[in-house]
């Protein structure tokens, strides 16, 4: 875990208690006019290919702890390397049956606009599973 202390800005409004909260860098929190809270970041250790996704905000009484959370993004797969490794193993005209045999799965393949496949996509799967293809391997990184 990684910690970076600073200060931030919050800004009151009388009727509706804290308005915003405005990161102010390294140096500045503000509860009430004049009033100044230290910032304290909590990052996660990031392993392999993982990545900060999102963080959450709480005010305490002494300070302003913000505390990010981490993700792996999804990988994507280049179409043509499922197809070449489609055909590889065999399988490409049972998944070009499967494909024609659904227009919305077929459009979605298809799409020239879309040249990449997520490596997880649950209908890519699917269908894999329905041709009795190896997902491991058709769908491994490049």
């Amino acid at each position: 875990m990684e910690k970076i202390a600073g200060l931030v800005a919050i800004l009151n409004d009388a009727r509706d208690g804290v308005k915003e909260v405005r990161d102010l860098g390294p140096d500045a929190v503000a509860v009430k006019p004049g009033a100044v809270l230290p910032f304290v970041e909590v990052k996660p250790d990031l392993g392999a290919g993982e990545v900060l996704d999102s963080y959450s905000d709480a005010i305490g009484e002494t300070e302003v702890t913000r505390t990010w959370s981490k993700t792996t993004p999804r990988r994507l797969l280049r179409k043509s390397i499922v197809q070449a490794r489609l055909i590889e193993a065999g399988k490409m005209e049972a998944a070009y049956a499967a494909l024609t045999a659904n227009a919305t799965y077929f459009a979605r393949w298809f799409a020239p606009d879309r040249p990449e496949v997520y490596a997880d996509d649950p209908d890519a799967l699917l269908l894999l599973g329905a041709i009795e293809a190896d997902a491991a391997s058709i769908m491994a990184p490049e």
